[in-house]
């Protein structure tokens, strides 16, 4: 992972390199196509960001990546497909935080 940043305005960008693990490759394919300063750009799904989010949570013991992917899940609420979060959740060993976010979303 590495990031960009634009000098003049603080405007960051983080960039990962795509592993080779089956979410991986799902995530890639469920990316979504955003024109961006006039030019198409790809942005991982707002369910994709979540879970990277949760993981990064969980290896780190970071308090700050949970909170960043429940700005997510505030947000994006309604549209967000908690099904597939759920799945890859559990797969992914997330599970319990995914049924924290879960919980204080649907609070909010």
């Amino acid at each position: 992972m590495f990031n960009i940043i634009h000098l003049n305005t603080a405007f960051k960008v983080d960039l990962i390199v795509r592993k080779q693990r089956a979410y991986a490759k799902e995530e890639f394919r469920r990316r979504q196509s955003v024109e961006f300063l006039g030019k198409e750009c790809w942005f991982a799904s707002p369910e994709d960001t979540i879970l990277a989010k949760l993981e990064w949570s969980k290896k780190g013991q970071s308090e700050r990546q949970y909170q960043d992917a429940l700005g997510v899940a505030d947000i994006q609420q309604d549209a967000l497909d908690w099904g597939y979060l759920q799945t890859w959740g559990e797969r992914l060993g997330i599970g319990n935080l995914y049924s924290r976010l879960r919980h204080e979303a649907e609070r909010e």
